[in-house]
């Protein structure tokens, strides 16, 4: 999810109005907050589409933006689709963050300084598995929540 947004899509029993009433109860607006609200999201929730992103415990740059829509497939049938997309910001400073600890790593490897070799290994190490794991986690925590509020199973879509 790192690199590129992943797409998600379900089929809920419930109408769009239902689907924006659920949405809307379970979003607050985003603005910098001392404590963790008791709402699934932040952000806005539009008449078919919204801007969210999940509301967790800690600060996590790896949180992603959730832009969605919903759209009515019969009468109490609702299609929600979802896109999940990083941070620009975190999305950089990865970037910069792998291509400086790889340049240390070769200077290290020239130098053959064992010590700098295993420090750029580890940092090689923690930086991809930070990387990995950070948006794994919400994005599995955002599944479930969506899974939870609407009733029904969240599928990967292909864009």
């Amino acid at each position: 999810m790192l690199l590129k947004p992943k797409y998600y899509q379900l089929e809920t029993n419930y109408s769009q109005e239902e689907v924006f009433k659920i949405l809307f109860e379970n979003t607050i607006e985003k603005k910098i907050r001392f404590f963790t609200p008791k709402k699934e999201f932040q952000g806005k929730i539009y008449n078919d589409y919204f801007e969210i992103q999940k509301v967790i415990n800690s600060r996590n740059s790896f949180n992603p933006s959730i832009i969605g829509t919903f759209k009515p497939i019969s009468s109490n049938k609702t299609l929600i689709k979802i896109q999940l997309k990083q941070n620009s910001f975190t999305f950089i400073f990865c970037i910069f963050w792998l291509s400086f600890v790889s340049i240390f790593l070769i200077g290290s490897l020239i130098l053959t300084n064992l010590f700098a070799i295993g420090i750029s290994l580890i940092m090689l190490f923690f930086g991809s598995m930070l990387m990995y794991i950070g948006p794994l986690l919400v994005k599995n925590q955002i599944k479930e929540s969506f899974e939870k509020l609407f009733q029904t199973k969240i599928k990967e879509i292909k864009p």
